[in-house]
């Protein structure tokens, strides 16, 4: 009688095994198709901009990391809003558009070293030894 029973416990957990592996390839799915979502969104976003929401957004962004230099989502969101408008232009304006790069990449290095600073890390990934 024990050996049905460990046959069954193996039967259980070879289960939960592929059962675990099938919702990793579905989030792991998921997250490219989220991926491609958002991208598609910011194409988006990028078209309906102008000139005045531009200069608007980019005020208020500008005074968030100037208000708070230290805050790791300002950095974040000056840098997201730097790639939005680099989308914007690059049909229209090249020049303008490259203008965004620099910012883009020095708030998204500095967004991530703040994040890091302050122990601050994504759920999703685990604390590195």
């Amino acid at each position: 009688m024990a050996e049905p029973a460990a046959r069954s416990r193996r039967s259980r957990r070879s289960e939960r095994s592929n059962a675990g592996a099938l919702r990793i390839q579905r989030a792991i799915g998921a997250g490219h198709n989220l991926h491609g979502a958002a991208r598609k969104r910011r194409a988006a976003r990028a078209q309906e901009l102008s000139e005045e929401v531009i200069h608007e957004v980019k005020g208020s962004l500008r005074l968030a990391t100037q208000a708070a230099p230290e805050w790791a989502k300002a950095w974040h969101d000056w840098a997201l809003f730097n790639v939005t408008a680099m989308e914007h232009y690059a049909h229209s304006d090249v020049a303008a558009a490259q203008r965004h790069v620099a910012p883009a990449v020095a708030a998204f290095f500095k967004s991530v070293a703040l994040g890091q600073a302050s122990g601050a890390r994504p759920p999703s990934l685990p604390p590195m030894a």
